[in-house]
């Protein structure tokens, strides 16, 4: 990511297993300091798939970028599968 072009009008949506939280919190961090605003958060509160679906494609769209958090937990969580899917199918 080239970060001389990134200014804090820049959200970025960062998708990422929730088992990697503390890892993904570091990413975070870095690009905060770079004055860029990341988006994550874990939907705890939410129990309809259907909800959470449709939300997650909302922040989506809302983003300038979307980073995937790549690891081991990432492949296997069904709904960072799902959002991989989802930004390939809207570029």
């Amino acid at each position: 990511m080239d970060f001389d072009i990134i200014n804090e009008d820049v959200w970025v949506f960062l998708s990422h297993s929730h088992k990697d939280y503390d890892k993904v919190i570091q990413v975070r961090n870095l690009l905060e300091k770079r004055n860029i605003r990341p988006i994550m958060f874990f939907l705890k509160c939410l129990e309809d798939d259907t909800e959470v679906d449709a939300l997650i494609k909302r922040e989506i769209d809302s983003r300038h970028r979307f980073i995937l958090c790549d690891s081991k937990n990432a492949k296997e969580s069904n709904w960072v599968q799902e959002e991989v899917k989802y930004i390939r199918d809207i570029q």
